[in-house]
């Protein structure tokens, strides 16, 4: 086949007919009927061993393509990369971080005895230490002040409960969505919805989620010209966080953050390559073993 999609096979013995050992009839003039193979050739004969690896051919293939697929992607694309900042811009509700203190706009400078500049340094510092207290250094309103504080083990997962601040910036807009229709493009920065002045992007978010089928008052600047529009988010159902069988309504207005890709070395894009159809399968069982045990 030519595209490596999809597949047939048909094996030598399993088309003829035991009772009159006579082929079938098919399209193909130059098909060589079952009468004329050896039989011992015939796939019902050969070993269990042999028809096994036939069998798993056909699977396997399709966990390689996937392989290739996932590769090409981030060798083609990619790896998003973790924003330039340690200034927090969300705290989860009853989390690690909302339970010591920690507040939006606080910046992390230390993890214990570690500088951190970065939010790829300050979650891999975190994380070495992650069944221990830690004190973090943490400048706020000009001050600093150090708060003592430790992750917790949630659905399998370690939570720390803070974020990365991302600025109100427009990253990319769905065509046709309600952003779209209302003149935002990439590049817009959301400055207020309603009344509530925005400071970043996860006040967009937790706004227009909050608000499906509302209409919504924007203010947005772009290219130094400030604009205002009535912006109504679609409702759509999705995922509540960190669970895989519950669901929510949310609003969207179809926007998205800005990120920026770093290139990846071709043996790096390999590896993650196997990694993400690895976690893919994972998942899939994972969701399996869920519905076999009517939770989901």
């Amino acid at each position: 086949s030519i595209l490596p999609f999809g597949g047939y096979v048909k094996f030598a013995g399993d088309t003829e007919s035991e009772d009159t050992k006579e082929a079938p009839q098919g399209d193909d003039e130059d098909e060589i009927p079952d009468s004329e193979i050896d039989p011992d050739r015939y796939f019902r004969n050969k070993r269990v061993l042999i028809r096994s690896a036939v069998v798993f051919a056909g699977p396997f293939a399709n966990y390689v393509l996937a392989v290739l697929i996932y590769i090409a992607m981030f060798a083609i694309q990619g790896l998003r990369v973790a924003p330039e900042t340690t200034t927090i811009g969300k705290i989860t509700a009853d989390s690690p971080a909302d339970s010591v203190g920690l507040m939006v706009a606080d910046t992390i400078t230390k993890v214990g005895d570690t500088d951190v500049t970065n939010w790829t340094e300050l979650i891999d510092a975190a994380w070495e230490d992650r069944e221990n207290v830690i004190p973090l250094t943490v400048e706020r309103d000009g001050e600093t002040m150090v708060i003592d504080f430790k992750s917790r083990i949630e659905n399998n997962r370690v939570s720390f409960g803070f974020h990365p601040y991302v600025a109100p910036e427009v990253g990319q807009v769905k065509r046709d969505s309600p952003a779209y229709r209302a003149g935002i493009r990439d590049g817009a920065i959301i400055e207020s919805i309603n009344d509530t002045t925005i400071y970043s992007f996860y006040d967009i978010e937790r706004i227009v989620h909050a608000n499906p089928d509302v209409t919504l008052a924007v203010t947005w600047s772009q290219d130094g010209v400030q604009d205002t529009d009535s912006i109504t988010p679609v409702p759509k159902k999705v995922l509540k966080p960190g669970t895989k069988t519950e669901f929510e309504i949310v609003g969207q207005m179809g926007v998205g953050p800005p990120y920026k890709n770093e290139r990846v070395a071709l043996h790096r894009a390999f590896v993650m390559g196997f990694n993400s159809a690895n976690g893919m399968i994972k998942e899939i069982v994972s969701f399996l073993s869920l519905l076999f045990t009517g939770r989901a």
